[in-house]
Protein backbone atom coordinates (compact mmCIF):
# COMPACT_ATOMS: atom_id res chain seq x y z
CA UNK A 1 0.00 0.00 0.00
CA UNK A 2 2.49 2.46 0.79
CA UNK A 3 4.43 1.38 -2.61
CA UNK A 4 1.17 2.61 -4.63
CA UNK A 5 0.78 5.79 -2.39
CA UNK A 6 4.42 6.80 -3.01
CA UNK A 7 4.18 5.97 -6.79
CA UNK A 8 1.04 7.93 -7.10
CA UNK A 9 2.25 11.23 -5.36
CA UNK A 10 5.41 10.29 -8.12
CA UNK A 11 2.69 10.11 -11.08
CA UNK A 12 1.53 13.56 -9.61
CA UNK A 13 4.59 15.70 -8.77
CA UNK A 14 5.16 14.43 -12.67
CA UNK A 15 1.78 15.87 -14.14
CA UNK A 16 2.64 19.08 -12.28
CA UNK A 17 6.03 19.86 -15.14
CA UNK A 18 3.14 18.46 -17.66
CA UNK A 19 4.40 15.33 -17.85
CA UNK A 20 2.34 11.88 -18.42
CA UNK A 21 3.32 8.74 -16.93
CA UNK A 22 2.92 5.70 -18.65
CA UNK A 23 2.51 2.25 -16.65
CA UNK A 24 3.55 -0.66 -18.26
CA UNK A 25 3.18 -4.24 -17.23
CA UNK A 26 6.01 -5.95 -19.37
CA UNK A 27 9.77 -4.32 -19.84
CA UNK A 28 9.07 -5.08 -23.56
CA UNK A 29 6.45 -3.01 -23.66
CA UNK A 30 8.40 0.01 -23.71
CA UNK A 31 10.15 -0.90 -27.31
CA UNK A 32 6.48 -1.09 -28.53
CA UNK A 33 5.85 2.40 -26.80
CA UNK A 34 8.82 3.87 -28.36
CA UNK A 35 8.25 2.97 -31.80
CA UNK A 36 4.79 4.47 -31.58
CA UNK A 37 6.20 7.53 -30.59
CA UNK A 38 9.01 7.48 -33.29
CA UNK A 39 5.94 6.62 -35.90
CA UNK A 40 4.12 9.71 -34.72
CA UNK A 41 6.99 12.18 -34.67
CA UNK A 42 7.85 11.06 -38.15
CA UNK A 43 4.38 11.20 -39.50
CA UNK A 44 4.51 14.95 -38.88
CA UNK A 45 7.69 15.06 -41.25
CA UNK A 46 6.54 15.23 -44.87
CA UNK A 47 8.54 14.37 -47.93
CA UNK A 48 7.29 15.91 -51.08
CA UNK A 49 8.49 13.98 -53.79
CA UNK A 50 8.81 15.60 -57.09
CA UNK A 51 10.14 17.16 -60.31
CA UNK A 52 9.48 18.78 -63.62
CA UNK A 53 10.70 19.86 -66.32
CA UNK A 54 7.29 20.08 -67.90
CA UNK A 55 3.87 20.40 -65.94
CA UNK A 56 1.71 18.88 -68.45
CA UNK A 57 -1.79 18.32 -67.82
CA UNK A 58 -1.31 21.40 -65.71
CA UNK A 59 -0.34 24.76 -67.35
CA UNK A 60 2.85 26.04 -65.54
CA UNK A 61 1.00 28.77 -63.28
CA UNK A 62 -1.40 25.96 -62.21
CA UNK A 63 0.78 23.64 -61.23
CA UNK A 64 3.20 26.43 -59.59
CA UNK A 65 -0.06 27.40 -57.54
CA UNK A 66 -0.86 23.92 -56.53
CA UNK A 67 2.74 23.19 -54.90
CA UNK A 68 2.94 26.90 -53.23
CA UNK A 69 -0.60 26.27 -51.36
CA UNK A 70 -0.03 22.78 -50.72
CA UNK A 71 4.16 23.93 -49.07
CA UNK A 72 1.83 26.96 -47.55
CA UNK A 73 -0.93 24.80 -46.08
CA UNK A 74 1.51 22.02 -44.07
CA UNK A 75 3.70 25.04 -42.93
CA UNK A 76 0.56 26.22 -41.85
CA UNK A 77 -0.61 23.20 -39.46
CA UNK A 78 2.87 22.70 -38.18
CA UNK A 79 4.14 19.81 -40.46
CA UNK A 80 8.01 20.10 -41.08
CA UNK A 81 8.54 19.47 -44.90
CA UNK A 82 11.23 17.68 -46.41
CA UNK A 83 12.34 18.07 -49.76
CA UNK A 84 15.58 17.71 -52.08
CA UNK A 85 15.08 20.13 -53.98
CA UNK A 86 13.31 18.85 -57.16
CA UNK A 87 13.73 20.51 -60.45
CA UNK A 88 10.65 22.76 -61.31
CA UNK A 89 9.41 22.08 -57.40
CA UNK A 90 12.20 22.86 -54.84
CA UNK A 91 12.31 26.29 -55.46
CA UNK A 92 7.96 26.80 -55.08
CA UNK A 93 7.80 24.50 -52.27
CA UNK A 94 10.51 26.86 -50.03
CA UNK A 95 8.52 29.99 -51.47
CA UNK A 96 5.10 28.16 -49.84
CA UNK A 97 6.92 27.96 -47.04
CA UNK A 98 8.54 31.24 -46.36
CA UNK A 99 5.41 33.06 -47.41
CA UNK A 100 3.72 31.69 -44.40
CA UNK A 101 6.58 32.18 -42.24
CA UNK A 102 6.65 36.20 -43.26
CA UNK A 103 2.92 36.52 -43.18
CA UNK A 104 2.75 34.89 -39.34
CA UNK A 105 4.53 35.10 -36.09
CA UNK A 106 6.19 31.84 -36.96
CA UNK A 107 9.87 32.45 -35.91
CA UNK A 108 12.02 29.57 -36.92
CA UNK A 109 12.30 28.46 -41.12
CA UNK A 110 14.21 25.70 -39.44
CA UNK A 111 11.05 24.10 -38.11
CA UNK A 112 9.12 24.41 -41.00
CA UNK A 113 11.34 23.16 -43.73
CA UNK A 114 14.40 20.38 -44.00
CA UNK A 115 16.38 21.17 -47.39
CA UNK A 116 18.87 18.49 -48.95
CA UNK A 117 19.75 19.38 -52.36
CA UNK A 118 21.21 16.57 -54.44
CA UNK A 119 25.41 16.61 -55.05
CA UNK A 120 25.85 16.89 -58.63
CA UNK A 121 29.25 16.32 -58.79
CA UNK A 122 30.99 12.58 -58.21
CA UNK A 123 33.92 12.73 -56.30
CA UNK A 124 35.45 9.81 -53.91
CA UNK A 125 34.82 6.07 -54.73
CA UNK A 126 30.96 5.70 -54.91
CA UNK A 127 29.56 6.39 -58.16
CA UNK A 128 26.62 9.37 -57.96
CA UNK A 129 24.02 7.34 -58.61
CA UNK A 130 25.08 5.39 -55.70
CA UNK A 131 25.63 8.79 -53.53
CA UNK A 132 21.37 9.47 -54.92
CA UNK A 133 20.44 6.26 -53.58
CA UNK A 134 22.26 6.74 -50.05
CA UNK A 135 21.01 10.38 -50.02
CA UNK A 136 17.66 9.49 -50.94
CA UNK A 137 17.48 6.67 -48.04
CA UNK A 138 18.78 8.79 -45.34
CA UNK A 139 15.91 12.18 -46.54
CA UNK A 140 13.34 9.77 -46.72
CA UNK A 141 13.87 7.67 -43.38
CA UNK A 142 13.27 11.73 -41.74
CA UNK A 143 9.61 11.34 -42.68
CA UNK A 144 6.45 9.44 -41.81
CA UNK A 145 4.74 10.26 -44.83
CA UNK A 146 5.75 11.51 -48.55
CA UNK A 147 3.60 13.50 -51.28
CA UNK A 148 4.00 12.33 -54.90
CA UNK A 149 3.75 14.94 -57.82
CA UNK A 150 4.78 15.69 -61.44
CA UNK A 151 7.50 13.77 -62.11
CA UNK A 152 9.57 13.84 -65.30
CA UNK A 153 12.38 15.12 -66.90
CA UNK A 154 14.65 15.55 -69.76
CA UNK A 155 16.48 12.96 -71.36
CA UNK A 156 17.89 13.01 -74.93
CA UNK A 157 15.87 15.84 -75.74
CA UNK A 158 12.53 13.96 -74.47
CA UNK A 159 10.26 14.18 -71.90
CA UNK A 160 10.31 10.80 -69.88
CA UNK A 161 9.15 9.84 -66.36
CA UNK A 162 11.22 10.55 -63.38
CA UNK A 163 13.52 7.31 -61.98
CA UNK A 164 14.29 8.86 -58.91
CA UNK A 165 10.74 9.37 -58.08
CA UNK A 166 9.72 6.15 -58.72
CA UNK A 167 13.50 5.09 -56.53
CA UNK A 168 12.00 7.33 -53.62
CA UNK A 169 8.80 5.32 -53.91
CA UNK A 170 9.68 2.22 -53.38
CA UNK A 171 12.48 3.32 -50.46
CA UNK A 172 9.18 4.32 -48.37
CA UNK A 173 7.24 1.20 -49.13
CA UNK A 174 10.86 -0.52 -47.46
CA UNK A 175 10.66 2.03 -45.15
CA UNK A 176 7.00 2.18 -43.69
CA UNK A 177 6.98 5.91 -44.81
CA UNK A 178 2.98 6.39 -45.97
CA UNK A 179 2.73 7.38 -50.13
CA UNK A 180 0.04 10.11 -50.97
CA UNK A 181 0.83 10.56 -54.63
CA UNK A 182 -1.20 13.21 -56.68
CA UNK A 183 -2.47 11.04 -59.98
CA UNK A 184 -3.72 14.11 -61.19
CA UNK A 185 -0.56 15.59 -61.84
CA UNK A 186 0.36 13.27 -64.45
CA UNK A 187 4.08 11.60 -65.54
CA UNK A 188 5.15 9.22 -62.85
CA UNK A 189 2.45 10.33 -60.18
CA UNK A 190 0.16 9.14 -62.56
CA UNK A 191 1.40 5.58 -62.51
CA UNK A 192 2.37 5.70 -58.95
CA UNK A 193 -1.34 6.91 -57.66
CA UNK A 194 -2.53 3.75 -60.11
CA UNK A 195 -0.35 1.27 -58.02
CA UNK A 196 -1.56 2.44 -55.07
CA UNK A 197 -5.50 2.83 -56.27
CA UNK A 198 -5.04 -1.04 -56.95
CA UNK A 199 -3.61 -2.03 -53.47
CA UNK A 200 -4.79 0.32 -51.43
CA UNK A 201 -6.26 -1.82 -48.47
CA UNK A 202 -2.96 -3.14 -48.36
CA UNK A 203 -0.62 0.10 -48.21
CA UNK A 204 -3.12 2.39 -45.99
CA UNK A 205 -4.99 1.71 -42.61
CA UNK A 206 -8.34 0.52 -42.25
CA UNK A 207 -10.23 4.39 -42.75
CA UNK A 208 -12.90 4.87 -45.39
CA UNK A 209 -12.32 8.60 -45.49
CA UNK A 210 -8.56 8.25 -45.45
CA UNK A 211 -9.18 5.49 -48.64
CA UNK A 212 -11.58 7.58 -50.29
CA UNK A 213 -9.06 10.87 -49.95
CA UNK A 214 -5.98 9.13 -51.78
CA UNK A 215 -8.75 8.11 -54.70
CA UNK A 216 -9.87 11.14 -54.83
CA UNK A 217 -6.04 12.61 -55.97
CA UNK A 218 -6.74 10.87 -59.04
CA UNK A 219 -9.22 13.13 -60.12
CA UNK A 220 -7.80 15.57 -62.99
CA UNK A 221 -10.99 17.28 -62.92
CA UNK A 222 -10.25 18.66 -59.20
CA UNK A 223 -8.99 22.20 -58.67
CA UNK A 224 -6.20 22.60 -56.42
CA UNK A 225 -7.99 23.58 -53.39
CA UNK A 226 -9.74 20.25 -53.37
CA UNK A 227 -6.26 18.64 -54.50
CA UNK A 228 -4.81 20.34 -51.27
CA UNK A 229 -7.99 19.85 -48.73
CA UNK A 230 -7.56 15.65 -49.82
CA UNK A 231 -4.12 15.81 -49.06
CA UNK A 232 -5.02 17.33 -45.85
CA UNK A 233 -7.73 14.99 -45.36
CA UNK A 234 -5.09 12.13 -45.42
CA UNK A 235 -2.30 13.42 -43.74
CA UNK A 236 -4.54 14.14 -40.60
CA UNK A 237 -6.02 11.10 -40.53
CA UNK A 238 -2.67 9.26 -40.32
CA UNK A 239 -1.63 11.73 -37.39
CA UNK A 240 -4.18 9.55 -35.36
CA UNK A 241 -4.28 5.80 -36.52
Amino acid sequence: MYGKIKLDLKIDDLLRYGINAVMVDEYEEITLILEEIEKRILRRNIFISGAAAEYTPFSETTAKDLIHKLSFSLAEKSYKIVSGYGLGIGSIVINGALDYKLNSNYRNLDDLLILRPFPQIQSGEKSIKDVWTDYRQDMISKSGIAVFMFGNKIKDNEIVDSDGMLEEFDICLKNNVIPIPIGATGSISEKLWDQVHSSIEDLYPDNKTLHASILKLGDSSLDNEEIIKNIIIAINILQKI
